[in-house]
């Protein structure tokens, strides 16, 4: 069941981006829903589901917990890797329209042994982005999501921080962590190499100028 959240209101857009900070726990096991509406226009964008269940079976004791990011229909999320803080949003990774976990551990104790898996690009960070994108009247928009998570010993616990989103529509180059517009970002690992190893051609000079032409 989908469970409303306590935000502070949105801040005046600075520039074109508006940015809300947040305090929403993120406690798993549950069978909770976090609804998720970045623009406050009374339309949920995107949803944070928790799961939760454990069992004691002939002295084996089990438990599972997850948390899950799911995108409105029509709307898709960066959930498979968790981005820095400065990364641009359309460059930096595969934008997925279905649910995606961004933190699942599985944990197990058994006559004085124990051990865990887990897996999920968000299952041990700080401050660090859900990039997304999502429609208003039917045009696209890029934004973001902070979280912070931790799981220890089969327990996933996390804090939603805080959440923006770019107030124009189909424009590319909102970073994640920006909350003003011509704030400083950086691009894409990819991106960034290539442009060191521009500025060392044309460190050579001459000849490094002819060939990055």
């Amino acid at each position: 069941m989908a469970m409303g959240v306590g935000v502070a209101a949105a801040q005046e857009p600075v520039g074109h981006i508006v940015y809300t900070p947040a305090n929403i726990p993120i406690m798993a096991p549950g069978g909770s829903t976090i609804a998720l509406d970045l623009n406050k226009d009374g339309i949920a964008d995107f949803y944070i589901r928790t799961t939760g269940y454990s069992s004691s079976n002939n002295g084996v004791f089990t438990k599972h917990e997850g948390v899950y990011q799911t995108p409105a229909i029509g709307n898709s999320a960066i959930g498979k890797r968790a981005l820095a803080k400065g990364e641009i949003i359309d460059m930096g990774g595969q934008f997925r329209k279905t649910e995606v976990g961004l933190a699942v551990v599985n944990f197990f104790a058994a006559s004085g042994h124990f051990g865990s898996s887990s897996k999920g690009a968000f299952k041990h960070v700080t401050d660090k982005y859900l990039g997304v994108r999502f429609m208003i009247d039917g045009q696209m928009h890029e934004g973001w999501v902070r979280l912070t998570m931790k799981q220890s010993f089969g327990d996933i616990s996390g804090t939603i921080t805080g959440y923006a989103y770019d107030t124009v529509p189909n424009e590319t180059g909102l970073a994640a962590g920006q909350i003003r517009s011509g704030e400083g970002a950086t691009k894409a690992p990819e991106d960034a190499a290539a442009k060191l190893a521009t500025l060392g051609m044309l460190g050579l000079g001459a000849a490094g100028l002819e060939l990055w032409r």
